[in-house]
């Protein structure tokens, strides 16, 4: 944290900066603010790599500038925002109070972003080890999924092979029944020339009939 400026619509009341270029800086900008619109929450942006985090409280606005942009530093700045923005009214000396302050959040500043830093990263590696217990869920809700679909499709295809087995053995019977009733046929008709023929010889030996034998005949 560099910079703190307090001021309202007339004049600055606490001004603390770390540098000249940084306090002209934050008094331009923080003079460009609108303190007529009450911001219940901060608002932050970043420019020419600073931090710039301010609140506008009944016409005061409370002005905070880093070089830091990360995301923990803005923490803190906002932090510092709060702690000036609700115990500067009851102070004597308001510029001693916020040097004070600057100087206090500075001196934990590093051990304050190393352990913001410590619980992001515990935070992340939590979030992707959730991650990794979704998605491993979800590839075992896909794999139960694609086992159910295989037995399922296994089920038909067990069904559609019987009835295959089944039209094939039907056909196989309408065959053997057809080649077997062909086959008596064939007996029956062969049994009848026989007959046919053996009733013929018999039949003429039987009335005295022979065969003639040359074209001749004897009187």
């Amino acid at each position: 944290l560099v910079s703190c400026i307090v001021r309202d619509q007339n004049e600055v009341t606490v001004c603390v900066s770390k540098s000249e270029d940084v306090e002209k800086l934050s008094q331009k900008l923080s003079g460009k603010v609108d303190l007529t619109k009450y911001t219940e929450q901060p608002v932050c942006y970043v420019a020419k790599n600073y931090l710039f985090v301010y609140y506008v409280n009944h016409g005061i606005c409370y002005w905070c500038t880093s070089n830091n942009t990360d995301q923990n530093c803005q923490r803190l700045a906002i932090q510092f925002l709060q702690k000036v923005k609700n115990e500067l009214n009851e102070q004597l000396n308001k510029q001693s109070y916020v040097e004070e302050q600057l100087r206090l959040f500075n001196l934990k500043d590093s051990k304050v972003l190393k352990l913001m830093r410590d619980v992001e990263e515990v935070k992340e590696i939590g979030l992707e080890n959730v991650e990794k217990l979704i998605k491993r869920e979800g590839d075992l809700n896909d794999l139960n999924k694609q086992t159910d679909e295989l037995n399922e499709n296994t089920k038909l295809f067990v069904k559609s092979t019987e009835q295959l087995k089944c039209a094939i053995c039907k056909e196989n019977i309408k065959v053997t029944i057809i080649l077997v009733i062909s086959i008596i046929c064939c007996i029956c008709v062969c049994l009848t020339v026989v007959a046919v023929i053996f009733g013929v010889l018999f039949g003429g030996y039987k009335l005295g009939l022979s065969p003639t034998i040359g074209s001749g005949s004897s009187s």
